[in-house]
């Protein structure tokens, strides 16, 4: 689950961030079919921005107190943009040494979309905005009783679209591959996956410590099987899936890898070969907590998928050859021969997830570029000067190939949405 940045005016991203660069949230409409590096979805979320649309980087949030009303609100509109019921099938925590989701630091939330219209829809690189309907003016006994009663069949009325306009919102990456998981004869079984990466921070208020929980990461992890979940239109295409023939450069650390297990596991799992070279780098904490690490390596251990698979452990060095961060990795001369040819070649795509820059410390794009800078200047033999990386990366985002999101750390004695 990633934040909203607002705030980048710094750094060659800012500097050379184009129009288009990144599109905006999208809501359901009935557009014809819409193929973006060979993906298509009918009735899908391509006409009406879902919140104000602004080229920023990092993925879009709707402001505090946004009036959700305006995009519910069915009155002149042709065809009215509803939210949706789903309903929550399985939690299970990611993380080895809790069990328990409402204190695992990320856990994976199983829902069932059957029956509404994002069944069979999602796209890789989407983010499900899912409501807090916790809140007793958001939602009465009634509306909740009725909603689990009829599930995705429930007929919002205006009363029920004003009230959850008020409702706090946060998006969650969906890790699942296009279309959902799949049962039997491979077709869809209107499940997806989320990665819920849960917030608690130790803040001060009025002079006093205490511990905040961020609403929405822990409110979705306090659910129960069975459970009704209230989704809005998913934020659709901050990543822009690559095709098998795509040549790619992932980069990321922790949580920020669930968009890439999506797009990973839809090219390998139901695309055809021959794939194009793909180069996955992820930084984590510690080993017990390197998500879908199993399921990289299975695709690694597949030489006819050439993907490359890198894991290192910041708090467990010993476990990665000694090497503690992606940005130590990606300069030493083997993989900096991998990761070049990739940069380098025309048609490539690069994807960075993780922090975004602030007023004081540069994001994970920024370090990302400059570690690759340092690495041309290293490994000489390579014959890359850290120009042609640069302008390789500017080529890149001009061209709309390169593709970055990120997570802005804020303090939630401010009372920020989205967490």
């Amino acid at each position: 689950m990633f934040g909203l940045n607002t705030n980048v005016t710094n750094g060659w991203l800012a500097r050379y961030r184009l129009p288009g660069f990144i599109q905006p949230a999208r809501l359901w409409t009935d557009a014809k079919d819409t193929v973006a590096f060979g993906y298509s979805r009918r009735k899908s979320n391509f006409d009406t921005p879902t919140y104000p649309p602004k080229l920023e980087i990092g993925t879009y949030s709707p402001p505090r107190n946004y009036p959700f009303y305006d995009i519910f609100d069915p009155v002149g509109r042709e065809k009215p943009n509803p939210p949706g019921i789903a309903k929550v099938e399985k939690i299970v925590s990611l993380d080895p040494t809790e069990s328990d989701p409402k204190q695992a630091y990320a856990s994976e939330v199983t829902v069932n979309l059957k029956g509404t219209r994002l069944y069979g829809k999602t796209v890789p690189g989407e983010h499900l905005t899912v409501l807090d309907i916790s809140n007793p003016k958001v939602a009465d006994d009634s509306f909740k009783e009725a909603m689990k009663e009829q599930g995705s069949a429930y007929q919002f009325t205006p009363r029920d679209l004003q009230n959850l306009g008020t409702a706090k919102v946060g998006n969650f990456t969906i890790a699942s591959p296009m279309g959902g998981e799949r049962g039997a004869m491979g077709k869809p079984n209107g499940k997806i996956k989320l990665i819920v990466r849960r917030v608690e921070q130790e803040v001060v208020q009025d002079g006093v410590k205490k511990r905040v929980k961020g609403p929405l990461t822990n409110y979705i992890v306090s659910r129960k099987p069975g459970d009704a979940l209230v989704f809005a239109a998913p934020i659709s295409h901050l990543f822009v899936g690559p095709t098998a023939k795509t040549p790619a450069a992932f980069f990321g650390v922790g949580s920020s890898v669930a968009p890439y297990v999506s797009m990973l596991r839809t090219r390998f799992e139901q695309e055809a070969g021959p794939y194009a070279d793909t180069y996955l780098a992820i930084g984590h904490t510690r080993s017990g907590l390197e998500y879908y690490g199993k399921i990289f390596r299975k695709f690694a251990r597949n030489k006819n998928n050439h993907f490359t698979y890198r894991a290192v452990y910041s708090r467990e060095s010993s476990k990665s050859n000694g090497v503690a961060y992606v940005q130590n990795l990606i300069q030493q001369e083997e993989e900096a021969e991998k990761i070049f040819k990739l940069i380098l070649n025309p048609k490539a795509h690069i994807y960075v997830s993780g922090f975004v820059a602030t007023e004081t410390q540069p994001g994970f794009a920024e370090q990302i570029l400059e570690a690759l800078k340092k690495s041309a200047q290293k490994n000489s033999r390579l014959n890359v000067t850290p120009e042609q990386i640069e302008a390789a990366f500017i080529k890149a985002t001009a061209e709309q190939r390169f593709h970055m999101e990120g997570d802005v750390r804020q303090d939630l004695a401010e009372g920020v949405q989205g967490y």
